[in-house]
């Protein structure tokens, strides 16, 4: 019985951590990009190239 109480809670919580996990991940990546975006913009109003 304590396996299948153990199974019933690690299933959904391993499902949940995928979940969160590629949320995150996506939202990171979007943070990211923005950055690039400020960087960029910050470099051509002050007229210095990007390395």
């Amino acid at each position: 019985m304590t396996t299948v109480l153990g199974l019933c809670v690690a299933i959904p919580t391993t499902l949940l951590h995928a979940i969160v996990a590629q949320r995150s991940r996506s939202v990171i990546h979007v943070l990211e990009e923005q950055t690039q975006g400020f960087i960029a913009e910050h470099a051509e109003k002050s007229g210095q190239a990007l390395e």
